[in-house]
This record gives structure tokens, C-alpha cells and sequence, in this order.
């Protein structure tokens, strides 16, 4: 039973069939009632299951450490400013952001309602952004380093990309994007475990230069890049 409805396709009020193959001796067998003979004693299968969670859980994973939320540009990393671009740095094709969430408490196969990347400004900023975001496509992301850089990890079948051109003409929290598919993609993985640290790049796609900063964790720890997701069990 639970093979069949873990299918991918399957759905309520689909059909379902058991197969019996016999094993003892010929004619080793016992007569039951067919539905020809009496509808109502017909053999039936009684199932008791638990129904899903239907309400959403909601959960913040914040980046926690300073080498979590990095710039790379042209194979260069840089880490520990008191602040985190996102954009497109002094290279138009090779200007990245890494951001590493750790102990991420999601179950393997939760059901991601929304998961989106919440930033914080600190000041008054106006500038089109173009990115490509993916997840890194690893059960237990790695922290980064200068050999282990953004632009080299693995990356999701899934990607989102970012336009936008928004004044952000008031200090404090922004929604930078929805990442629902990306983090969706890594809770499948058949490794992934809850617990697990997740990571995103972001690649710049617009002019050299089109960016914009936010908090890094060494900048202020309570205003760091945080992930907000909803999920159901």
C-alpha cells in the first residue's frame, strides 16, 4: 500500500490492485465471497493511516557564522565585510554571492509551501538587479573557501531568476526572492537529512556594478540574510 500512494503519479480516488500468487501445494486454497455473488460481501481493504498535516509550519534559518555569506568575483572570494552585495560586481559574467544556511531543521520530503530570501538594507538604495539562483545540489553543503567557491559548486536542476528594479527607500527588512523550487529540490535529495546545511549562488546578470548591499553576519548577527520558508509534513 504505501509503495503504491508514495508514487509520483498516484492521486486520490486513483485504482489500486493486489496480486496474490499462491506457494503451498495444488488446490492448497480457501473459498470467499465474489461480488458477483453478494456485493455486500465482497472482500474489502480496511487501511488506517495518519492524514497530512494540513497547516502549514513555519521556520527562519538565519546565516549564523561570517564565512557564510560571501562575494566572489573573477575566482576571488571575499569574506568578512560588514556587508553582503547581491547583483553584479566589478565582472558582468563572473560576479557571485554564496550564502550557506546551516542546521536547516526541514524532514527530508517536507512539502515546501514558500521559502524566500529576506535581506536587510541599511540604507536608502536604488538599482536594477538581474541574478540566476540556484541551490547546490549536495546533501550537506560545505562551508565556503577559496577552494570551494560559489561559482564551482554543483548546482540545482532548478533555477530562479531575478529582475527587479526596486527603490528600497527605507531601512530595514526586504523580500529579495521566492527560492521555493531550490530548496524543495534539496529536501528531496535521498541524503538529505534535517539538520543538513543548504547553500544558494547567485550569479550577477546585469551591468557591472548593478548591485546592492545588505547586512552580513559580521555586520550585525541580528540582521543577517535570513530563509523563511512554510512546509508541510
Amino acid at each position: 500500500m504505501q509503495a503504491v500512494v508514495n508514487r509520483g503519479g498516484w492521486q486520490s480516488g486513483n485504482a489500486l490492485a493486489l496480486l496474490l500468487k499462491g506457494k503451498h501445494g495444488t488446490f492448497s486454497r480457501k473459498f470467499a465471497n465474489a461480488f458477483d455473488n453478494n456485493s455486500s460481501l465482497a472482500p474489502q481493504l480496511v487501511v488506517s493511516y495518519t492524514p497530512p498535516n494540513t497547516t502549514p509550519l513555519n521556520a527562519t534559518f538565519a546565516i549564523t557564522s561570517g564565512g557564510d555569506d560571501v562575494n566572489e568575483v573573477s575566482s576571488v572570494l571575499t569574506t568578512g565585510d560588514s556587508t553582503v552585495w547581491v547583483g553584479t560586481g566589478s565582472s558582468a559574467t563572473a560576479s557571485w554571492t554564496g550564502l550557506r544556511f546551516s542546521n536547516i531543521t526541514l524532514p527530508r520530503g517536507a512539502v515546501i509551501v514558500s521559502a524566500r530570501l529576506e535581506v536587510y538594507s541599511s540604507s536608502n538604495q536604488w538599482i536594477q538587479l538581474g541574478m540566476n539562483i540556484w541551490g547546490n545540489a549536495a546533501d550537506n553543503a560545505l562551508a565556503f573557501s577559496g577552494s570551494i567557491l560559489p561559482s564551482a559548486r554543483s548546482r540545482t536542476t532548478a533555477v530562479v531568476a531575478h529582475s527587479s528594479n526596486e527603490n528600497w527607500n527605507t531601512v530595514g527588512w526586504k523580500v529579495l526572492q521566492d527560492v521555493t523550487p531550490l530548496v524543495q529540490e534539496i529536501v528531496n535529495r535521498s541524503g538529505w537529512q534535517s539538520g543538513n546545511a543548504l547553500a544558494l549562488m547567485m550569479q550577477g546578470t546585469f551591468g557591472t556594478t548593478s548591485r546592492k548591499f545588505v547586512s552580513s553576519f559580521e555586520g550585525n548577527s541580528s540582521q543577517a540574510v535570513r530563509l523563511v520558508v512554510q512546509y508541510r509534513l
